[in-house]
């Protein structure tokens, strides 16, 4: 999955693998291009459903029927906020934490910042779900 930020930002997220330990644990490739910094991380921080989470809520942000604006995780890596929305676009803050966010960061805030049309959003929610088909049929 890619987003285009603003000011040039990105961020690519896609699954790598399972974690190789039975469970639900995906390694995530994660490349984060920011105006506060880069980072390239390849870390087990999502679940098979946090990745199914995140395709509703793209999808259900996309159809401007979200019911919460805020989407967080058990493993507290990343997470993803709606700063404002209208009835065809929403800004959107990817949060970045611990092992994905730069050391050089401290604990400063690290995201970036995505203005988004709903027919992006839907085609993020369908981009991850195929991805996440390839390695689960749950969904």
């Amino acid at each position: 999955m890619f987003i285009q930020g603003i000011d040039n930002q990105t961020v690519e997220l896609s699954i790598h693998c399972y974690d190789e330990e039975p469970g639900t644990w995906f390694y995530i490739d994660l490349k984060v291009n920011s105006k506060l910094g880069n980072i390239e991380v390849l870390d087990p921080f999502l679940e098979d459903y946090d990745v199914k989470s995140i395709v509703n809520w793209l999808r259900r942000l996309g159809e401007n029927k979200s019911d919460f604006e805020m989407l967080d995780f058990l493993e507290p890596n990343m997470a993803l906020q709606v700063l404002s929305h209208d009835d065809n676009k929403k800004l959107i803050r990817l949060n970045f934490y611990a092992e994905c966010r730069p050391k050089s960061m401290g604990n400063q805030d690290y995201y970036v910042d995505c203005l988004l049309t709903n027919a992006q959003l839907l085609q993020l929610s369908n981009d991850l779900l195929e991805e996440l088909r390839r390695f689960t049929d749950k969904y």
